[in-house]
């Protein structure tokens, strides 16, 4: 790495969220005026392009500026990535349950929330090509950026901060206040499995996993088939227990190390002091920020 000033690192990280969002919104506006017909097989690709550009942007940005490559390369056991993806969706499956029962014991207070559910279109072509937008895009490109180069930029600080601040950042991308707790568990989850493997594939698996999983349970509620989807909801459930069990001793057995460390508050304050350095960084988090209360308001009922 070129450099190790913590707060040129985040400017680089804030610049590259930044050049992310603005990518991001902006493209899709474009697209969203277009005479294309949203759901089509012509607007699914666009949208697939300006999600491509809106990382690949920032990734090259971040790889120049910090002179870092993520480790994508590196092989893993396959065995224990497997097990170790079985595991870490049983925990996420957790934080779900956990954020679901927030938004219950908020909805007692008369505040409700929106389903955040995708709309599959119709046609055998159209799933195909929102599965790739929805399933295999997103692992891949944004585990590149948040695990690959956002958590590596951030790890000569000390792991448990660089894996604090990149799950904040990934929770927060996903611009929805209101399950910030179940993206932020993902967001700790992937970035423990990244350190430990020094790897980014078994992350892509558990984010492919995670996020197919969600597609076919949409898919069910989608068929306006009720039973179909709470069987399909329950098996998932079941399996994820038997198989996340399973992970569990395999992991133990072969000494994959996914255990949790905590710095002390001093040097969490000491590395805290840089982003409030960062104007930039500050900039991207407030935006970060804003961006997804915004999304959470609109969800309001």
């Amino acid at each position: 790495m070129k450099y190790k000033n913590i707060k040129y690192t985040y400017n680089v990280i804030g610049f590259a969220i930044i050049i992310f969002l603005t990518l991001r919104e902006s493209l899709s506006l474009v697209l969203m005026h277009t005479p294309l017909q949203k759901g089509t097989p012509l607007f699914t690709l666009l949208s697939m392009v300006v999600y491509i550009i809106a990382c690949f942007v920032p990734v090259v940005l971040m790889e120049n500026m910090l002179g870092l490559h993520p480790l994508l390369f590196k092989r893993a056991n396959a065995a224990d990535s497997a097990a170790t993806a079985a595991f870490g969706y049983l925990i996420i499956l957790g934080a779900g349950i956990a954020n679901s029962i927030v938004l219950m014991l908020v909805q007692r207070l008369g505040i409700a929330f929106k389903p955040q559910n995708i709309i599959i279109p119709q046609g055998f072509l159209n799933v195909m090509l929102y599965f790739v937008y929805i399933c295999i895009l997103p692992p891949l490109l944004e585990e590149i950026f948040i695990r690959g180069l956002v958590l590596n930029a951030l790890k000569s600080w000390g792991a448990p901060f660089a894996v604090f601040v990149s799950s904040v950042i990934f929770a927060l991308m996903h611009s929805s206040l209101h399950n910030f707790l179940i993206y932020f568990a993902c967001g700790v989850v992937l970035a423990k499995i990244y350190i430990a493997f020094d790897s980014i594939w078994p992350c892509v698996l558990l984010h492919f996993v995670n996020n197919t999983v969600s597609f076919a349970l949409t898919a069910f509620q989608q068929s306006e088939n009720a039973a179909s989807a709470v069987f399909f909801s329950v098996y998932i459930y079941l399996m994820a227990m038997i198989l996340g069990y399973a992970g569990f001793k395999h992991i133990q057995k072969s000494k994959v190390n996914l255990a949790f460390s905590f710095t002390r508050m001093r040097d969490i304050k000491l590395k805290a002091t840089g982003l409030f350095q960062s104007y930039v960084g500050l900039c991207a988090f407030g935006l970060l920020l804003f961006m997804a209360a915004y999304n959470s308001y609109l969800a309001l009922v």
